[in-house]
């Protein structure tokens, strides 16, 4: 038989807490995710390569509260009317080209309601060079 058949499976990413492996390098962001809303500070930054499971942690914070997930590069002023009956704005993929203005609004926002903020990143956000300078000082 020299034919092959290509058989197309749904594949829906499902991340489960119990899939999920702790090691060193995670052990501190995963802790602190598990630990909501006791949270020192309403703003968070979980960076790391691509692949190194951020979307999968911050699956068990959409479990725990009411959250916005947007990525970066969907980031608009509407954000603001969608996020008003949420709790926790997630914000993925951060990149240092994003509307500065908007994120500083944002965060701003944000602690304003007393909501939560969480970004991802590839790199630490405190290692972007805004232009914007009240944004660097956060």
């Amino acid at each position: 038989m020299t034919d092959q058949l290509i058989l197309k499976f749904p594949s829906k990413k499902i991340y489960l807490k119990e899939d999920f492996y702790v090691s060193p390098s995670n052990q501190e962001a995963y802790d602190f995710i598990t630990t909501w809303p006791k949270w020192i500070k309403r703003i968070v930054n979980i960076f790391g390569p691509s692949g190194s499971g951020k979307t999968h942690i911050i699956s068990f914070l959409k479990n725990k509260t009411s959250t916005l997930e947007i990525n970066s590069n969907e980031l608009d002023d509407e954000v603001f009317y969608k996020f008003k009956s949420k709790e926790t704005l997630i914000i993925e993929n951060i990149m240092e080209k994003i509307p500065e203005n908007l994120l500083f609004s944002l965060w701003n926002q944000i602690l304003q309601d007393n909501k939560y903020l969480l970004i991802t990143s590839e790199k630490p956000i405190n290692n972007f060079k805004f232009k914007l300078e009240d944004l660097n000082s956060r």
